[in-house]
C-alpha cells in the first residue's frame, strides 16, 4: 500500500504526506484531503477530498494538488463581471481563466455623469488578482449664445459636454458691430474663467449699445449749429450801425 502526496492529508487519521505500508486484505483506509489556502491569495485543491478504499488488491495512489488564485473585484456602483451584475465579485480561479469586466458611465438626473476607471477589460488569471473600480465625477456643462463665442479657444455657438470635476473653462464674448459699428451690442460676460465643479448653465445675452451713436448724433447737431452761426454772421445782413454826421 503506498499513497503519496506533495502536501499533507490524513490516513487512517495521520496525518503524512507519504504513506508506505502492508495492510491485510478487506482493511479499510480513510483518506482525507482539504484545501490549502496559502496568505498570499492561492489555493491548492486536492484531486480527492475523502475517500473510503477497502484494500483487496495492492494501491498505488497519488494525491495531485492544483493551483487557483484568489480573484476580488469591487466597485461601489454595479458593474458586470464575466456576466453577472455585482458590487463585489470574490472566486478562486485556475490559472488561464480569463475575467470579463465591464463598467458603462451612469449618467444621474441632476446633470452628473460618473464615469469608471475601466470600460471593458479582459484579464488573464496567472496570479492573484484585486481590482478596485473607481468611478469620477463629470458635470454636464450647457453654454449658448446667439452669436459665436470662445470656449477653451474653440469658436462656437452651443456648447454642451460632460466636463470632469475641477476642470477649467475659459469663455470669451466680443462685442457685436451693428449699423457701421455705431451700434455694438455687448454681451453679459466678456470674459469668464469657470471651474467646473457642479453642472453649469450660461446662456451669454447681448444688450445694445448706443453710445457712438449718441455721440456722432451730438457732433452732427454741433456742426449744424456751427454752421447755422457762421452763415448767419457771413450773410448780407452784417449789423453795422449808422453813422452820425458831426457839424462844427
Amino acid at each position: 500500500m503506498s499513497i503519496s502526496s506533495q502536501l499533507s492529508i490524513t490516513v487512517n487519521g495521520t496525518v503524512t504526506s507519504n504513506y508506505t505500508s502492508w495492510v491485510r486484505r478487506g482493511s479499510v483506509l480513510v483518506i482525507t484531503a482539504n484545501d490549502v489556502v496559502l496568505s498570499n491569495g492561492t489555493m491548492f485543491k486536492p484531486s480527492i477530498n475523502n475517500e473510503t478504499i477497502i484494500v483487496n488488491s495492492p494501491v498505488d495512489l497519488s494525491v495531485n494538488w492544483s493551483r487557483y488564485y484568489l480573484v476580488i473585484v469591487t466597485s461601489p456602483l454595479p458593474i458586470i463581471v464575466n456576466g453577472v451584475v455585482t458590487t463585489n465579485y470574490t472566486g478562486w480561479l485556475s490559472p488561464g481563466s480569463l475575467i470579463r469586466v465591464a463598467a458603462n458611465n451612469v449618467t444621474l438626473g441632476n446633470g452628473t455623469m460618473l464615469k469608471p476607471s475601466i470600460s471593458n477589460e479582459s484579464i488573464v488569471v496567472s496570479s492573484p488578482v484585486t481590482m478596485a473600480v473607481s468611478w469620477t465625477p463629470y458635470y454636464l456643462v450647457n453654454i449658448t449664445s446667439k452669436y459665436p463665442i470662445s470656449i477653451n479657444g474653440s469658436l462656437t455657438r452651443n456648447y454642451v459636454n460632460y466636463v470632469r470635476a475641477g476642470s477649467v473653462i475659459i469663455v470669451r464674448a466680443r462685442s457685436i458691430p451693428k449699423y457701421l459699428g455705431f451700434v455694438t451690442l455687448d454681451p453679459n460676460a466678456s470674459s469668464l474663467t469657470l471651474i467646473v465643479n457642479k453642472p453649469i448653465r450660461l446662456v451669454i445675452t447681448y444688450t445694445p449699445n448706443y453710445t457712438s451713436l449718441v455721440l456722432l448724433m451730438i457732433l452732427v447737431v454741433l456742426a449744424i449749429a456751427v454752421m447755422t452761426v457762421m452763415r448767419h454772421w457771413g450773410g448780407g445782413d452784417r449789423g453795422e450801425f449808422p453813422s452820425e454826421e458831426v457839424q462844427l
